[in-house]
């Protein structure tokens, strides 16, 4: 059976404040956002319940990871959270502060998206683009460290992680509680900082998972994450994994897409030349047009072209160059 543990044991909170089981889970088109102060544990158990017997909709990344490899975020949860009472593992993206722009991503969890279409507002953006929501829940981030006293797992998102101030202050107060050495903390990253710094903060906590989002080498890289640079994020992510500390793991993660689906191999290489962990997640769902097989469609074909065309005008480069 399908069923998942995160439905009772994890909860997400993202960059609007929504919540969320997990971040894979996918909120319906239509369907209303729950908060907080929302009767979410009611919505959440009947998922809970439903899921036992079910795939659900939302759990459409789940259950394609699983067809293609066997594995996926529900399995890793079960494994986890088996037998555990309360919410243990907690998932926070707790605003959309970026420094970068990247294609597959939008105004909700990167500032600079944000600023890329409040200045180019005449371009025709796909919805996916143009949807913004509001992202202020931040100042009350802080206020969740007390629930989180007894997790098991607490993980970080973004936006970038390493650029919210509130990620560090939550992380020092897990500490500061002696809490720490009882959690496995979590965070995904785009590689553009110097971890180093956080080394004296991690190697307080039982373990520490940092994973890499890097798609492609070089110019591809670049391309498909604007406002980046290759050198500077393998640099970092070299370094850092020769000198984290022991009870630290690094892992890159490549994410199939339109723009590298032939040339995976090349992260792949460059992972193992410089003895690093990685793993190819389930292909690029959203948006749609981004898919690896997207040119094969004649609608995600169209869609693609004229979105690749209005950034690129933006950003100076050439979608054909990485087709």
């Amino acid at each position: 059976m399908p069923r998942c543990s995160i439905f009772k044991n994890g909860l997400t909170i993202g960059p609007t404040g929504a919540v969320r089981p997990c971040c894979a889970f996918e909120v319906k088109e239509g369907q209303s956002n729950l908060y907080w102060n929302d009767d979410w544990q009611t919505l959440h158990a009947e998922l809970d319940k439903r899921s036992e017997t079910e795939w659900l909709d939302e759990c459409a990344e789940c259950k394609l990871s699983e067809e293609l490899t066997g594995r996926s975020l529900r399995t890793m949860y079960n494994e986890r959270l088996d037998n555990e009472v309360g919410i243990k593992h907690w998932d926070f993206k707790i605003n959309n502060t970026c420094n970068f722009a990247c294609r597959m991503c939008n105004q909700t969890s990167s500032s600079t998206w944000a600023n890329i279409v409040r200045n180019n507002q005449e371009a025709n953006w796909e919805p996916y683009y143009d949807d913004r929501h509001s992202t202020r829940w931040a100042s009350e981030a802080l206020e969740f460290t007390p629930l989180m006293l007894d997790a098991s797992y607490v993980k970080f998102t973004g936006g970038e992680p390493f650029m919210i101030p509130q990620v560090k202050k939550i992380i020092q107060r897990l500490i500061d509680e002696d809490v720490a050495p009882a959690i496995t903390l979590e965070l995904i990253t785009n590689g553009s900082h110097d971890l180093r710094v956080w080394n004296h903060l991690f190697e307080k906590f039982k373990r520490v998972n940092i994973n890499i989002s890097i798609e492609a080498v070089g110019d591809r890289y670049e391309y498909i994450r604007p406002g980046s640079s290759w050198l500077t994020t393998s640099e970092n992510t070299v370094i850092f994994n020769k000198q984290k500390p022991k009870n630290t793991y690094l892992t890159v993660t490549i994410l199939p897409m339109v723009f590298n689906r032939n040339n995976l191999d090349e992260v792949e290489d460059w992972c193992k030349h410089n003895k690093i962990q990685y793993h190819v997640s389930t292909p690029v769902i959203k948006p749609s047009f981004m898919s690896p097989d997207a040119m094969k469609d004649g609608l995600l074909r169209k869609r693609l072209i004229e979105q690749s065309e209005i950034l690129d005008k933006i950003h100076g480069t050439n979608y054909q160059d990485f087709i």
